[in-house]
């Protein structure tokens, strides 16, 4: 059964995927706690294929007031940058440590093949959840 942030996560980014993978540019947000239900920020993106900025670094990581951030979510839309090949499929290091930084419960990404991540802080394993997000390329 998937927990509620899951969920979350899962919508905003089956939400914004598709989008991400035909602009070959990383989307991503804050997943946050709010009267007792998870919800994600709106997708943001500054145009790069590798990285994006979630908002982690604003006041309360851009959720808003009175709400809990929880996680953070984003996309990995491209196989290559440049002919250099890009682990689309890895929960890497610098996701990681924007999890771990700035104390969220999770991180979760999105690929280019589907593919459904999830860092867990407390545990600090990845895993693939199922089913695999919609991609509609």
């Amino acid at each position: 059964m998937e927990l509620p942030m899951d969920k979350a996560a899962r919508a905003a980014l089956n939400n914004i995927l598709t989008k991400s993978i035909e602009e070959r540019h990383e989307y991503g947000g804050m997943i946050y706690l709010q009267d007792a239900h998870y919800l994600a920020t709106p997708p943001r993106t500054q145009g790069y294929p590798t990285t994006v900025d979630v908002g982690q670094r604003e006041p309360n990581c851009g959720c808003p007031p009175r709400s809990k951030p929880v996680a953070s979510y984003h996309t990995h839309p491209t196989y290559s940058v440049g002919g250099t090949k890009a682990d689309y499929n890895v929960f890497d290091d610098d996701d990681q440590q924007v999890v771990l930084d700035f104390h969220l419960d999770a991180g979760y990404a999105g690929t280019l093949d589907g593919t459904f991540l999830k860092f867990d802080a407390k545990t600090k394993t990845i895993t693939t959840l199922k089913p695999n997000l919609m991609n509609t390329r």
